[in-house]
């Protein structure tokens, strides 16, 4: 049997869960994308600047003594390494 003739059959009797399967892999393959796109816009940040591979970012770790550990920095603080 012609592998589109099955599946067009599979989809006419199997409304329902034709449905979810596809819905499902939409979302997937839009997640994957949009996780894609946030992977290669962290990797490629900052890269217009001279001397790029140098510039490091420093954090500040504050603990308020219950545990709990706030990370603070400034955004405007960019450093050069020599």
């Amino acid at each position: 049997m012609n592998p589109f003739i099955n599946f067009l059959h599979v989809l006419k009797h199997f409304k329902t869960s034709s449905l979810i399967n596809v819905l499902g892999l939409s979302v997937a393959l839009i997640v994957f994308f949009l996780v894609l796109i946030q992977v290669y816009y962290d990797f490629t940040y900052d890269r217009g600047y001279p001397h790029s591979d140098g510039i490091a970012q420093f954090y500040h770790f504050q603990s308020d003594g219950d545990g709990e550990t706030d990370i603070r920095y400034q955004r405007d603080e960019l450093f050069v390494l020599p």
